[in-house]
């Protein structure tokens, strides 16, 4: 069992994980079929977990484990911070375009109208 941030970091660095999905915790449900689906991981439940476990020693493999297309997005500070700027950037650019705010208030009427 685990909570969603240390499977999701687990599934970012490309570590398998086991989920025993636990009663009354969707997110655990969530994560369980997120695992399972993109291979990165395996569903158990608290009965089967030790098994599974040991047969995967036995074997020395990760059986079923598949590894993911492509490498997941881990730099999303840097992503929002670069949304927020260009934001900004825009609305600079708008406020300066104006004379005032008679016509700020004029613009946003019109675009109302061609929507």
């Amino acid at each position: 069992m685990a909570g969603y941030s240390a499977v999701s970091e687990a599934f970012v660095l490309g570590k398998p994980v086991f989920v025993v999905p636990v009663s009354g915790h969707a997110e655990t449900i969530c994560e369980c079929i997120i695992g399972a689906h993109l291979g990165l991981g395996f569903v158990a439940d608290e009965a089967t977990v030790l098994d599974q476990l040991l047969t995967m020693y036995e074997r020395d493999e990760w059986v079923g484990l598949h590894h993911p297309v492509g490498p997941f997005e881990i730099d999303g500070a840097r992503e929002a911070c670069e949304a927020i700027r260009s934001f900004l950037k825009k609305e600079r650019v708008s406020q300066h375009s104006f004379a005032g705010p008679v016509e700020a208030m004029q613009l946003q009427q019109h675009e109302r109208k061609t929507l």
